[in-house]
């Protein structure tokens, strides 16, 4: 696992702090910025919005998405209720049809990321990188993923040198993630050893 920068955190406002720093010093005015499912980083995402730190103009992609048509089980509904849809969100996953999904995500997305906001699953995965599919490490920018241990077996994710190539990569630990982070450090396997992370931001 490389991290430049390990913060361990009481409050949220040393973490939007941080944030809000590193987004100013990028010089692109479109930001480019890929979010992450899950709950870890929604209370986050609402100060950010609030804040007015995530601008309106800024490009907003997907880490990964959950091939599903329950819409309150993928993260594009779960990320749009949570910004109330003020936020334009590209879609990941529009149809049945893989393939097409794949080629339209590669088409949209930039050349490079400017940052990504990426949280540690408790199995030790981060964004759908999981260690029985490994076609995340393509070298394309997308992969589709089946991992038969969880629920929605069937995932849309960016790649790991598409990922690592950011600027910023933001990997957020919560509380009940601490035992899986210090234990993920000397499993190579993990997923997570595989991320290049600007911040590994742990909560205290």
């Amino acid at each position: 696992m490389k991290v430049r920068n390990i913060i361990q955190y009481k409050s949220a406002k040393e973490v939007i702090k941080i944030i809000d720093k590193e987004l100013k010093s990028i010089e692109d005015k479109k930001v480019k910025i890929a979010l992450t499912g899950g709950k870890s980083w929604l209370s986050l995402y609402r100060i950010l919005l609030k804040k007015n730190i995530f601008k309106k103009n800024y490009d907003y992609f997907l880490t990964d998405e959950r091939c599903t048509k329950s819409k309150n089980l993928q993260n594009y509904h779960l990320l749009n209720k949570t910004f109330n849809s003020k936020l334009k969100i590209k879609k990941f996953y529009s149809s049945n049809d893989v393939a097409k999904n794949l080629k339209s995500y590669q088409n949209i997305l930039p050349k490079r990321l400017d940052v990504v906001f990426v949280s540690l699953g408790l199995d030790g995965h981060v964004l759908s990188w999981f260690p029985n599919d490994l076609k995340w490490k393509s070298s394309q920018k997308v992969s589709f993923i089946i991992e038969k241990s969880i629920k929605i077996k069937k995932r849309l994710t960016l790649n790991k040198n598409f990922v690592n190539k950011s600027k910023i990569v933001f990997l957020l630990i919560k509380k009940n993630k601490y035992d899986i982070y210090n234990y993920s450090k000397n499993k190579k396997n993990f997923p997570v050893n595989h991320l290049k992370i600007n911040y590994a931001l742990i909560e205290n």
